[in-house]
């Protein structure tokens, strides 16, 4: 049923693809880190507690929907990437 139901939804796969989504993931773990480094630093703007929190909560709801993702193709319920 899973197949079924997000096979046709993914489509297509690439290893572009599945690098393109990671790459994104990181660039929001990045983000966070980055505001979160700022705290310990003195003379820069420090992040304010909504920042952080809008910082985190994209960096975590990426970081769980690439997992959900790489499980789909783990379970085989998505076709897996193409050779580039």
């Amino acid at each position: 049923a899973n197949k079924e139901v997000m096979n046709p939804i993914v489509g297509q796969l690439s290893e572009d693809k599945v690098v393109y989504i990671a790459v994104e993931e990181a660039k929001r773990r990045a983000a966070y880190v980055e505001a979160t480094l700022k705290l310990g630093q003195h003379g820069v703007p420090q992040p304010t507690g909504s920042e952080l929190r809008e910082l985190r909560l994209e960096y975590e709801e990426s970081r769980d929907g690439f997992d959900a993702f790489m499980t789909a193709i783990e379970r085989g319920y998505v076709d897996l990437p193409t050779k580039r």
